[in-house]
Parts: C-alpha cells; sequence; structure tokens
C-alpha cells in the first residue's frame, strides 16, 4: 500500500513510500531514520568530486565516485537500492530489507533523438547513466554545483567585463588650398574688408594658425607683400 504520496508535474522528482500488506507506518519512520543516517555517513565520508566539466570549469560527482560509498553504507544499514526505467521516467527504490518498506525517486525521461538504432542505444544508456546519478544525489540530497547557475553566472560576469569596441571615428579630409582661398575671401567679406595685406594676414591667421603651413600658402597665393617664404 502507498503510506505517503507527493503529487509532481512532469519536471519534478517524484518521492512515495510503498510497503508490502501489514507493514505500517512505524517502518516508514524506520526507513527515514536509515535515510538520515545514509546521508550523514556519505556526508562525513570525505569523498571528492572527480568529474569535471571543462566547458563550465567546475567538478561535480561522478557514479565511480558515489557507488562504492552507497554500497557500503546499504550494506552497514540493512537497505538495498534498485533502479527501474520506462520510457516517461528513471525510479530509484530505497528498500529496507528488515522490514520491506520502500522509498522510491522518480525523474522524468527525455526521449531518445536518435533515430539509427545503434546510436539511440548509446543515447539510452548516456540518459540512465545521468539519471541515476541524478537519483542517487537526490536520495542523499549530494550539494553540488548548479550548472544552470553556473551559466547564468558565466554570462552576466561576461557582460559586465565586456568593453565596447573603439567606435572608428573617420577624419574629414583636409580642405585644399583652394578651399582655404575661398574661405578667406567669404571672411574678408563677411567682415566688409578689402583685402590689404594685413587683413589677409590676420584673417589666414585666425582661419589656420600662425603656424601652420597652410598659413604660408595662403599668404603665398594670395601674393601678401612683406611675406618671407
Amino acid at each position: 500500500m502507498i503510506i505517503n504520496s507527493t503529487k509532481t508535474n512532469d519536471l519534478t522528482p517524484l518521492t512515495t513510500f510503498t510497503t508490502d500488506e501489514g507493514v505500517g507506518e512505524k517502518n516508514m519512520c524506520l526507513l527515514l531514520q536509515k535515510t538520515q543516517t545514509a546521508k550523514e555517513q556519505f556526508l562525513s565520508s570525505g569523498i571528492k568530486p572527480t568529474g569535471y566539466n571543462s566547458y563550465q570549469k567546475y567538478h561535480y560527482f561522478s557514479l565511480d565516485d558515489i557507488v562504492p560509498e552507497v554500497v557500503k553504507i546499504c550494506c552497514e544499514l540493512g537497505l538495498a537500492t534498485q533502479f527501474k526505467f520506462t520510457k516517461e521516467c528513471g525510479k530509484l527504490l530505497v528498500i529496507d530489507l528488515e522490514t520491506g518498506c520502500k522509498q522510491v525517486f522518480t525523474t522524468p525521461l527525455p526521449a531518445p533523438t536518435n533515430n539509427k538504432a545503434t546510436e539511440q542505444c548509446k543515447e539510452i544508456q548516456a540518459i540512465q547513466t545521468y539519471s541515476r546519478r541524478a537519483l542517487y544525489l537526490q536520495w542523499l540530497e549530494i550539494v553540488e554545483v548548479n550548472s544552470i547557475e553556473l551559466e547564468n553566472t558565466s554570462t552576466k560576469q561576461k557582460k559586465k567585463g565586456a568593453k565596447k569596441a573603439p567606435q572608428h571615428v573617420e577624419k574629414s579630409p583636409e580642405p585644399s588650398l583652394e578651399e582655404w582661398g575661398f574661405r578667406v575671401q567669404k571672411e574678408l567679406e563677411r567682415r566688409n574688408q578689402q583685402g590689404t595685406s594685413a587683413q589677409i594676414k590676420k584673417v589666414c591667421k585666425d582661419l589656420v594658425g600662425e603656424n601652420s603651413s597652410m598659413y604660408w600658402e595662403l599668404l603665398k597665393a594670395f601674393k601678401v607683400s612683406g611675406t618671407t617664404y
């Protein structure tokens, strides 16, 4: 009979307790107590994660890390684990060998995407391996880096640290001597000046600066008297 059940949607792991007929709630509590002890023993075992995600650069617990310690803990506490898989989900049964009480952990499984038989078998094996690891993490409440949060954090840091590419500003070409001469004439007209040597020098100085080569080119073009080039 089912003693306790937690409803869930397709994306949330499901945990239920089942027992054989005639086995009561007391045994469910005993299984919970053993589960808590199993969690404590795994936590204090000092096992380090040896799996490594080179893309996101974090370590994780692989089945090679988890299974040997789980086998040891189950033998000490009188527990057994069993996996069952359907097309929709993977299940981990944690069984108390003294009472027959079972705790069932469930996680949804994605459908294989490869249509080729041999590749599909490899994909199913990979899915089942990953779900076994996920169910062990769920049962023992093993905490490790959340890859989704890590991806979000990495993205935020990249955006924060990204530097704006320097904008390329094209410089306008320098006006030609002819264009500067036209500007000088316009400025003389604006000032209502006749264009004496002194006036031309003053306008050229104001427009291009006395120290520029264009200043002397303009004086030469306007044939300003008294100028040494």
